[in-house]
């Protein structure tokens, strides 16, 4: 089973996080708290393993919610008005492997899809998508230029 997601960012840290799995929206201040927010809904439905846990042969899996839930999930008048001020992100996370995720992610805004082999991918597709506006990547890049050191 897939786990769902909508991801509102207010600025580049604060947002909130909405599912099928809550009652209502989830509020986060930092990355490691939107990180560790989704990672809890996605282990209270069981998706796959656990971030740490190994895999196992035959281990039985809790039973999943029914699919009907992410159906009307997309359809629900709080999901259809929610948006974040900088990026939204309608982010589905397909399995949890080697203490990450694998998945997908469709930034609204900038109307793209971009599918994520770890949680690192997914940071680095949402500070693109802050980025993409602000025009910072070269500020970043001019400033580790500055920083490395030369051995020519």
């Amino acid at each position: 089973m897939l786990s769902v997601f909508l991801v509102c960012f207010d600025s580049r840290n604060e947002g909130r996080l909405f599912s099928p799995h809550l009652k209502k929206e989830v509020a986060f201040s930092t990355l490691p708290d939107f990180l560790l927010m989704a990672d809890r809904c996605c282990e209270r439905v069981a998706i796959s393993q656990r971030s740490t846990e190994r895999s196992t042969v035959g281990k039985q899996l809790i039973e999943k919610s029914d699919s009907k839930q992410n159906i009307s999930f997309y359809y629900s008048p709080m999901l259809i008005r929610a948006k974040g001020k900088t990026a939204t992100f309608l982010m589905t996370v397909s399995f949890r492997h080697n203490a990450s995720w694998q998945g997908s992610v469709r930034w609204i805004e900038g109307q793209k899809h971009e599918k994520f082999r770890s949680v690192f991918e997914l940071l680095r597709i949402f500070y693109n998508a802050f980025s993409y506006d602000a025009g910072e990547t070269a500020n970043i890049d001019a400033t580790l230029d500055s920083a490395f050191i030369d051995f020519k």
